[in-house]
């Protein structure tokens, strides 16, 4: 039966891919059967231009997928998109049959990812930014016709454009005339979604589009004035759109936000990404009730609104700074117990007891990946490792930066071997610890960056183990280290032959005093990075797998074995080095 479906693909991969995918939860021959004797595949192309093998993938999908997949059609053809972002579209529109309101986020997942399986998404071959999904035209073809009268995209709204009285969802690209001119508007009474996507800003639309938009479309559970670079100022009138569910004012010039805002009871997310002229949060935050997404990341914030810890749905939040008052102190991160993903909590410095600390119940957010402390200024060293001490987060996290700690050591959480799962290792400006933590013990750790540690003189074997477990190898699975900007580090005590066996880049940079001695053998190294080290005495490790090698005003280092595999060599103002080179290489 299989191979019949096959000839009725015509040859095409992704008509093939997507009722492989559909098929592969079909395990009845009558399932099988009824594919390949479908009518559809009999449906003149005069009715519908779209190749039956997606139309039949349609036709076979739940309900529930089926809304999903046509919301898309609001995107462009080839627009690349990011899962979290369309998840939370969804969640607005109500997409998404949740068992609670705590779970959108999972049950969005799953529905996205059954898309994918059944090649509705597949993953964007333009990977830089991130993790982007394309739709491909065919499939884009059929969004757009199941669309119908429901949905509208322009590429360019003016004037002369035609939207019918139906439509409830509308994507602009650009306004080719100015807004007040565009009489659709006032037709358009009921729609529930205006998004702007990759949208081009006009000169003659700066003022007025906002506000027209706001105070004609009260209907809205979507609005995304994302890209409008020259919006500055956001209408008292927003706090009318009282069902308002998602408010997207990310990449624009808006430097504060009305009060009224806080009057949008049913705002699930609010996304303010890149706003870098906003200064602050409006006062009453609190109000926001059934926010769920907080998305404030390269934002000039300052300081929190009083309150943050009542808005207990809460599951994204960028940042939290920690403020000198009660209101807006560390206490309210407590009740913030669904929080999600990434966290930073900033200016440490203003919890001057360390009680305080355990009231932020870091311990609780079992689902906090990323975990970032930052003191932007000293206090007593002595409160600041009593407060680190009491932020231990839960042993399931998976990245660490710890910045501007001034504590003379650090506490023994940091580096525990019960942290199984932590990767990613940052330590940066802790300028009054003089001994590193013992890391190598960390089990899962593949990255690890030491910065600005101005008062380490040594590191020695401590760095690599503990007491608590000798037997293990120190770094097992370390694969980056850089140490930079270290400046009174004299001497890095050679570790033992075992350590290190996966480490493939190693870079030190800006460590004046450091003499000696590195790591003696790196089996798995790839490249290595050796920058402003000028009294450093030391043989370069054997790394057989070696393939770049930088040196630069370190004249002191020694090669005596040529890498094989070395496909790049940059040394500058190392005349020694240079030439030991050039003997070795002749």
């Amino acid at each position: 039966i299989g191979r019949e479906i096959v000839k009725k693909c015509n040859g095409l991969p992704l008509a093939a891919r997507s009722l492989g995918g559909m098929l592969r939860r079909k395990h009845a021959i009558r399932d099988w059967n009824n594919i390949l004797e479908s009518d559809i595949w009999e449906l003149p192309e005069s009715q519908c231009k779209i190749i039956p093998a997606l139309r039949i993938s349609y036709h076979y999908l739940p309900p529930h997928l089926k809304r999903c997949f046509v919301y898309c059609s609001l995107y462009p053809k080839d627009y690349e998109f990011q899962k979290n972002d369309l998840i939370l579209l969804w969640m607005a529109e109500d997409l998404l049959k949740l068992p609670n309101k705590g779970k959108a986020l999972e049950v969005g997942y799953e529905y996205f990812d059954d898309l994918v399986s059944r090649s509705f998404f597949q993953r964007s071959s333009n990977q830089t930014w991130g993790n982007y999904f394309v739709m491909h035209d065919l499939v884009h073809d059929l969004a757009l016709y199941l669309g119908g009268e429901f949905y509208f995209r322009s590429e360019e709204l003016g004037k002369e454009t035609k939207i019918g009285m139906k439509t409830r969802h509308l994507s602009v690209t650009k306004f080719s005339d100015p807004i007040s001119d565009i009489e659709v508007f006032d037709k358009l009474q009921s729609l529930r979604t205006f998004l702007a996507i990759d949208f081009k800003d006009s000169p003659f639309n700066k003022e007025k589009a906002p506000g027209i938009v706001v105070s004609k479309l009260k209907c809205l559970r979507v609005l995304s004035f994302c890209g409008f670079a020259s919006l500055d100022v956001l209408p008292d009138s927003i706090g009318k759109l009282i069902h308002l569910r998602y408010l997207n004012l990310s990449h624009t010039s808006i430097k504060t936000l009305p009060e009224s805002l806080c009057n949008l009871y049913n705002l699930q997310t609010l996304v303010l990404s890149h706003c870098e002229m906003l200064t602050r949060l409006p006062t009453d935050m609190q109000n926001l009730v059934n926010l769920c997404h907080l998305h404030i990341d390269h934002t000039q914030i300052g300081e929190m609104p009083r309150g943050m810890g009542m808005l207990s749905h809460l599951q994204h939040l960028d940042f939290f700074i920690v403020g000198k008052h009660k209101e807006n102190g560390i206490k309210e991160l407590g009740t913030l117990s669904n929080l999600h993903g990434s966290l930073s909590i900033r200016n440490l410095e203003n919890v001057t007891r360390s009680n305080e600390a355990l009231e932020a119940r870091m311990m609780d957010k079992k689902n906090i990946n990323h975990l970032s402390l930052k003191w932007s200024n000293g206090t007593d060293f002595q409160t600041e490792l009593d407060v680190l001490c009491k932020l231990k987060p839960h042993q399931g996290l998976e990245s660490l930066t710890i910045w501007g700690y001034n504590g003379t050591i650090f506490p023994d959480w940091v580096g525990n071997f019960s942290y199984h799962n932590l990767t990613s290792l940052r330590l940066r400006d802790c300028n009054n610890c003089c001994v590193l933590p013992s890391l190598g013990q960390l089990p899962s750790l593949k990255q690890l960056y030491i910065s600005r540690l101005n008062s380490v003189k040594t590191v020695d074997a401590g760095f690599y183990k503990n007491e608590d477990c000798p037997s293990v190898t120190p770094f097992s699975s370390l694969e980056t280290l850089e140490i930079d900007n270290m400046f009174c580090w004299e001497l890095w005590s050679t570790p033992e032959s075992d350590a290190f066996p996966l480490l493939k880049s190693l870079t030190i940079e800006d460590c004046p005093k450091l003499r000696g001695d590195l790591p003696n053998h790196l089996p798995a190294l790839e490249t290595l990075t050796i920058t402003n080290c000028e009294l450093l005495v030391s043989s370069l490790p054997r790394a057989p797998t070696l393939k770049r090698l930088e040196i630069c005003k370190s004249n002191n280092v020694s090669l005596h074995v040529f890498p094989l595999l070395l496909e790049s060599i940059e040394v500058e103002g190392s005349p020694m080095v240079e030439s030991m080179i050039e003997a070795i290489t002749s």
